[in-house]
């Protein structure tokens, strides 16, 4: 160990910026792959059926591979049991590992100030919904419906106030949430 005064400043700042978990992934992107695989195998399996029903009404219109015609009775049977896969991972909600040292729910209100047709806004509600555990219900506010709401937030939806003071805009950071969540008293 060296006792230059220089590098042990770098050693100091090298520490403070590095991750706290290297392995952390936001709990989003794993709601993403359950998404992502369960639509694959709902629409797969849905495809599938119709394809080996038109098959065995009629000749289909395009020709298929040899092994289609080999198994032709595993099919219908592989798309009907695709079918409810898909849709229960579609249902799915991955487990969230993490929790705060104090348990109870935080906070006294929270505002979601959205729009229609806006897919940030809907991953603002997935993780809010993620967290509702420690956060009472957000009020959801439409701000197309407020013209001075539409003024003041019309770019930078979602925008979550927490107990009157905004905290995030845009794009919801959940390690963010986690942090103030963490540092907030739960309420008795």
């Amino acid at each position: 160990m060296t006792t230059d005064p220089d590098n042990q400043q770098l050693q100091v700042v090298s520490k403070r910026v590095e991750p706290a978990d290297l392995n952390h992934r936001p709990h989003h992107a794993k709601i993403e792959k359950f998404w992502l695989a369960g639509s694959v195998l709902l629409y797969g399996g849905v495809g599938l059926f119709i394809l080996s029903s038109i098959d065995r009404v009629s000749s289909l219109p395009f020709p298929m591979p040899e092994f289609w015609y080999s198994n032709r009775g595993f099919w219908p049977f592989l798309g009907i049991l695709a079918i409810p896969c898909g849709m229960a991972l579609l249902r799915k909600e991955p487990k969230l590992n993490w929790q705060p040292t104090l348990a109870g729910p935080r906070f006294g209100s929270v505002v979601l100030y959205t729009r229609k047709r806006c897919h940030l806004c809907d991953d603002a509600k997935i993780l809010l919904r993620t967290y509702a555990r420690w956060l009472p219900t957000p009020v959801e506010v439409d701000i197309d419906g407020d013209e001075e709401l539409k003024e003041q937030f019309n770019t930078c939806v979602p925008v979550i106030e927490i107990d009157g003071k905004v905290r995030f805009r845009g794009i919801v950071d959940e390690m963010l949430l986690r942090r103030l969540i963490e540092g907030s008293e739960p309420l008795e």
